[in-house]
């Protein structure tokens, strides 16, 4: 059970990565609401994201990215394609290889998705001064870095 308003006595008893799961579980609560105004699906926006943000990046280097199989990564970026969010391209030098980048459909889409990302972010922090802020994502880059790492 979540203790929706620990003090900070208790908050410091509370396990790092619970932490962490509550905030990201905070996230996905709020993404998936604003995805009611899209046509992507939680399964698919991160996807999306990150083909905006490679521009062309192929399918086996989405999957490395956000650690999802290949199988499944087809299976997305499939009904990207089919709802015309998402373009592939064979690659002439490995016929196996598949370049997948964006329509303007799908440009405009993440674009709002982005925009939701921020909001959440803006929320979320809202009661921290500028420089906590940028404190705040310092840490976690070296929590970030670390995880990476082991």
């Amino acid at each position: 059970m979540v203790n929706k308003n620990p003090t900070r006595e208790e908050f410091k008893n509370i396990r790092l990565n619970y932490i962490v799961h509550v905030i990201s579980r905070g996230h996905y609560k709020f993404i998936n609401e604003m995805l009611k105004n899209c046509e992507t699906t939680i399964g698919e926006y991160p996807i999306l994201l990150l083909i905006n943000k490679e521009k062309i990046i192929t399918q086996s280097k989405i999957s490395e990215e956000l650690l999802v199989s290949n199988a499944n990564v087809a299976k997305i970026v499939r009904k990207l394609e089919d709802k015309g969010m998402v373009k592939r391209e064979v690659n002439d030098k490995n016929r196996r290889e598949k370049f997948v980048s964006l329509t303007e459909k799908g440009k405009k889409e993440s674009q709002k998705i982005i925009g939701y990302e921020r909001e959440w972010e803006t929320i979320v922090t809202a009661p921290l001064p500028d420089n906590s802020k940028f404190d705040l994502k310092n840490l976690l880059y070296d929590l970030y870095i670390r995880s990476l790492e082991i």
